[in-house]
């Protein structure tokens, strides 16, 4: 058995590979994953970190159920101290789409771009085979 072998773990990275081609050099994305215990943000860390030194990618936060973000308000507090035109969420909550103001397909991770303070769609994953990305035990 292989601890690494998880469609949630390859849902993150395959996420993070393809965010770290899409996004432009010098830019950020803030890692969301709200009910997560911090994993996401460290597999999403790595897998951008990939291109990173080419592009300058960075990522300055990553939320998850450590940071109590227990409002819309608390999250647009985090997002305003640590601007970013894009967001990773990984699983779509009514408070995040209340914070952004959009609405967020069930069952996939979605990238974020804020442009003039709106929020819009760039690119979504859906989950393969499963309906909660913390269903399975690590």
């Amino acid at each position: 058995l292989r601890f690494d072998m998880r469609p949630q773990k390859d849902h993150m990275r395959l996420a993070g590979q393809q965010i770290s081609t899409m996004l432009p050099g010098n830019s950020s994305v803030v890692v969301i994953d709200l009910k997560g215990n911090g994993f996401t943000g460290k597999v999403m860390n790595y897998e951008i970190a990939a291109t990173r030194m080419k592009k300058n990618i960075k990522v300055p936060i990553s939320l998850s159920v450590h940071a109590a973000v227990k409002s819309p308000q608390n999250l647009i507090n985090y997002l305003e101290k640590y601007p970013s035109e894009y967001v990773w969420v990984h699983q779509p909550l009514p408070l995040i789409e209340a914070a952004l103001n959009i609405k967020l397909k069930p069952y996939a991770s979605h990238l974020l771009r804020q442009k003039n303070g709106i929020w819009s769609h760039v690119k979504t994953w859906p989950y393969d085979g499963y309906q909660d990305p913390h269903s399975l035990p690590d």
